[in-house]
């Protein structure tokens, strides 16, 4: 892998783990993901059957949230491939400081828990495509799916580029651990962790900046077209 490409791999190992962490602080202090939501729409289908529609509403606002997330890291940015032109490190940091304010000042869960989701989704919507990959960094039931064809085109001996095998297991990796530093947070600080995490998303928006700016300057800086 080139440097750009591994620093590329380090970032999104980074935000993956930051995702790990807040879903961990969604399940620990509300009893549902705000990272993911296969099950929450499940969950959701069943509340609606049973009738306890408030239940139903509040699963699905925060599944409504992250899908408006999406919708807005798409206005902004335009386009699903990753390109190193587009505002990443704005959009990141425009996340750690709604997340830093929202912990502060917001006090309903509901209303929390639908920003959370809300964040989630952009961050989830930033680039979808890296070099035909798709990536994801809020949840790794797809890095699962597309890491395991990898390893069985390569058990096959089929023409697999291995570093698409280390991308995925690192997001892996990544959401893993960042799960286990949100659950020894929350045992230790409670709902003050999404400080911490507010912290997270805002030095990674300094680190996407770093690290376009060394690869302008070294002019070895991945462009999608």
């Amino acid at each position: 892998m080139k440097k750009q490409e591994v620093g590329l791999l380090f970032l999104s190992t980074f935000l993956a783990s930051l995702s790990g962490f807040i879903n961990a602080l969604g399940i620990l202090l509300y009893s549902m993901p705000v990272s993911h939501f296969t099950g929450s729409t499940t969950n959701s289908s069943i509340a609606f059957v049973h009738g306890e529609f408030h239940v139903f509403w509040k699963v699905f606002s925060t599944i409504i949230s992250f899908l408006l997330g999406c919708v807005t890291s798409g206005y902004v940015l335009g386009e699903k491939e990753f390109n190193p032109g587009k505002r990443y490190g704005v959009m990141l940091l425009f996340i750690g400081i709604v997340l830093f304010f929202s912990f502060y000042f917001i006090n309903v869960e509901s209303i929390f828990l639908q920003i959370l989701s809300f964040l989630c989704g952009i961050q989830n919507g930033l680039f979808i495509t890296y070099k035909g990959m798709t990536v994801r960094m809020t949840h790794i039931t797809g890095s699962l799916t597309d890491m395991g064809v990898y390893i069985g085109n390569y058990l096959r001996k089929k023409h697999t580029e291995v570093w698409k095998i280390k991308f995925f297991l690192f997001l892996f990796l990544g959401f893993f651990i960042g799960g286990i530093i949100g659950s020894f947070s929350y045992f230790n600080f409670e709902r003050n962790s999404f400080f911490i995490a507010s912290l997270g998303y805002i030095l990674s928006g300094i680190l996407y900046f770093l690290w376009r700016s060394r690869g302008l300057r070294s002019g070895t800086l991945y462009h999608s077209r």
